[in-house]
């Protein structure tokens, strides 16, 4: 791409079916971001841009983004699209709101706020068809330096081939069907102020296991976010500890029992 400011249109930035190398937008004004169909970037940087509407994957056929920097970044975005994210870094960011349903993420890293997003592994109908595969790839993502609240893993993505995140105090589950299982009976057997918000939380992660998610990550501000009862906040988080090493190892500053932490 020549010249990348006539693809600026006011505020939103529009990449659509082009292929773009090396270029650095850094534009304050930008709040819309914009890449479709079949866009291919490569070593493209996107530098202290604030985007609240948008896509990385617009349009039918995927695009691709392979060496891109995202730095200092404020990204919400309701949905990711279909794009493949490969070798990208997202360093100083915030990323909230990312349905991540056709989009592929291989080789990246995160040092980056993250709220509200969701990757997903699986892929069905009309994006399987058109895309030509039954699975989104994930793998070698490195999160380690980043902060997670509500972020979901679904349809299979294997956490032993990512780097999760060292926070102390969160919790990784080899075998999350059975670790839930075993919170939500032991859930039965206690009297707390919100045992009724706590077996809503546990439900949700324990159905998205049973859809094929068999490892799961909660991080810190997961467990307090589950309730605002301390009580019940202190009983998750002894329940989690309690469900013993083969199913679960507790990430604490950088290290985690058999979980899978290392890429690999």
């Amino acid at each position: 791409m020549t010249d990348p400011v006539s693809y600026v249109a006011g505020s939103r930035l529009i990449i659509d079916g082009r292929d773009v190398k090396n270029e650095v937008f850094s534009s304050r004004g930008i709040d819309e971001l914009v890449i479709a169909n079949g866009s291919r970037l490569s070593r493209v940087t996107f530098r202290g841009l604030s985007i609240s509407y948008g896509s990385l994957g617009a349009g039918v056929r995927q695009s691709s983004l392979e060496g891109c920097l995202f730095d200092r970044c404020r990204m919400h975005l309701a949905s990711i699209g279909r794009v493949g994210v490969k070798d990208c870094r997202f360093e100083r960011c915030r990323i909230k709101g990312w349905l991540c349903l056709e989009a592929e993420f291989t080789g990246c890293w995160f040092g980056a706020k993250l709220e509200r997003v969701v990757f997903d592994a699986g892929l069905t109908g009309a994006g399987s068809r058109d895309l030509g595969r039954s699975r989104n790839r994930f793998g070698e993502n490195d999160f380690s330096a980043s902060e997670f609240r509500d972020v979901a893993f679904r349809g299979g993505v294997e956490l032993t081939r990512e780097l999760l995140p060292q926070t102390p105090g969160g919790f990784y589950f080899e075998e999350a069907e059975k670790a839930y299982g075993h919170v939500c009976r032991a859930l039965r057997g206690v009297k707390l102020r919100d045992s009724v918000g706590l077996e809503a939380f546990l439900r949700v992660r324990l159905d998205n296991a049973m859809r094929g998610q068999r490892q799961d990550y909660v991080s810190p501000l997961d467990v307090r976010g589950a309730v605002a009862d301390p009580e019940s906040q202190s009983f998750l988080r002894d329940s989690f500890r309690h469900v013993g090493e083969e199913m679960l190892g507790e990430v604490t500053g950088g290290t985690g029992s058999a979980s899978g932490l290392a890429a690999g």
